[in-house]
């Protein structure tokens, strides 16, 4: 019999410490808001150093590229390739073959970038402020990511280049388009 009190009174405890964790404002909901904000500092520390929000792939592996010179100057930056679900991908929307003509606050690709090194450090430090890209897509001008999205398809932010391009897509297209905008 004194087992049978003993054994209903732990429940009984037992009920209460839950009942008192589990409530409106307990323990584990607070529990469970510092595991969220923990794992939203994370990502966000992640991409200041450069990384892919989960950590797994830094922003400068994700992508390759080549400068486009004309007259000993640098024009724009050229993504020849991207790795999928990286940084470059996710976070921007890159694809290969769109070129790079602004660094968000940064200026022009052609008044900033003097080296590939130039272009690696200046794209980096703009994924990890988070600034925009301006690249040139299918003759098309294009702002990325797009506002308020982390995924960025890409919406255009200007009409077609001149009607002075080749009128292809591709490559050649896109670098027509960049030789005919404005200085």
């Amino acid at each position: 019999m004194r087992a049978g009190f003993g054994l209903v009174g732990l429940l009984i405890c037992i009920g209460v410490i839950v009942w008192i964790m589990g409530g409106k404002g307990g323990t584990l909901e607070h529990t469970q808001q510092v595991l969220k904000s923990g794992e939203k500092a994370r990502s966000q520390v992640n991409v200041l150093s450069g990384n892919s929000a989960d950590g797994q792939i830094k922003f400068s592996d994700s992508l390759t590229t080549d400068l486009i010179q004309s007259g000993g100057h640098t024009d724009n930056i050229l993504v020849t390739s991207i790795v999928p679900g990286g940084p470059a991908d996710t976070y921007y929307g890159l694809k290969k073959d769109d070129c790079i003509v602004e660094l968000g606050d940064l200026g022009p690709v052609r008044t900033v970038v003097n080296s590939e090194d130039d272009a690696k450090a200046f794209l980096m430090d703009t994924y990890q402020h988070q600034r925009p890209l301006t690249v040139v897509r299918n003759s098309q001008k294009l702002t990325l990511p797009q506002a308020g999205t982390t995924a960025a398809p890409a919406t255009p932010t200007g009409a077609k280049a001149s009607s002075g391009n080749s009128g292809g897509g591709g490559l050649q297209g896109q670098l027509d388009a960049i030789q005919n905008s404005p200085r």
